[in-house]
């Protein structure tokens, strides 16, 4: 499911928004995310024209990736 922060807080200013932050870099507070891609952002790549869509997960400690796997979406057209 994707959710449009942004979006909804300009049309609903007053209202509570749901707030989500990630991890920042370069400060301990975290950034807000305004857009949360669900796994329909595959099928709307498709939708919208590309041939394929899909995603790859990777980890490779030894360049440098580390932690859980991470996740590369590619779209082609």
């Amino acid at each position: 499911m994707r959710r449009l922060f942004s979006e909804y807080a300009v049309r609903k200013p007053a209202a509570k928004i749901l707030r989500a932050y990630h991890g920042d870099p370069l400060g301990g507070s975290g950034v807000l995310c305004y857009i949360h891609f669900g796994w329909d952002m595959l099928e709307q790549a498709r939708a919208a024209g590309f041939r394929d869509a899909y995603a790859l997960a990777y980890r490779a400690p030894a360049f440098g990736y580390l932690g859980d796997a991470s996740l590369m979406f590619f779209a082609v057209a």
